[in-house]
């Protein structure tokens, strides 16, 4: 990644092979992207940081989780991913941390069948407020 003071991206590719595709199928590529920009505001004492992150992974046979069998069963279905943008802001004073994230950004644009797993429909679009407080020294 880069992170430079007033920047940062990352990109965090990832390869995966299996030996035996029917017994372990998983996606060959993924890529976790983030990118943001970070300043300090009220001289120097509110940091934020406001960005973007996404993440995606390749097609694949994916299996099919059948919970009245309790087991994962194949298809021979391709799998395919719709990388989800999150919209994110962050502050920090001292040791209290805040901000909001939002969620699936793109939803409805490309049609509304949005699946983390077949069968599993991804989040729908949510606005998040994140709270973090350290109470050590």
């Amino acid at each position: 990644g880069i992170h430079k003071k007033h920047f940062g991206f990352d990109l965090n590719p990832a390869y995966q092979a299996t030996s035996n595709d029917t017994v372990l199928p998983r996606p060959e590529f993924s890529v976790n992207a983030r990118i943001y920009t970070a300043f300090k505001l009220f001289r120097g004492k509110l940091y934020t940081q406001w960005g973007l992150q996404s993440r995606w992974f390749s097609s694949f046979n994916a299996p099919y989780y059948r919970p009245e069998m309790g087991q994962w069963i194949m298809r021979n279905n391709t799998f395919e991913s719709y990388a989800p943008i999150t919209a994110f802001i962050n502050a920090k004073v001292k040791n209290f941390n805040f901000g909001f994230s939002f969620l699936h950004l793109q939803q409805g644009l490309m049609g509304e069948a949005y699946y983390s797993s077949p069968a599993y429909p991804m989040m729908p679009r949510i606005l998040r407020f994140n709270i973090r407080w350290d109470l050590g020294n």
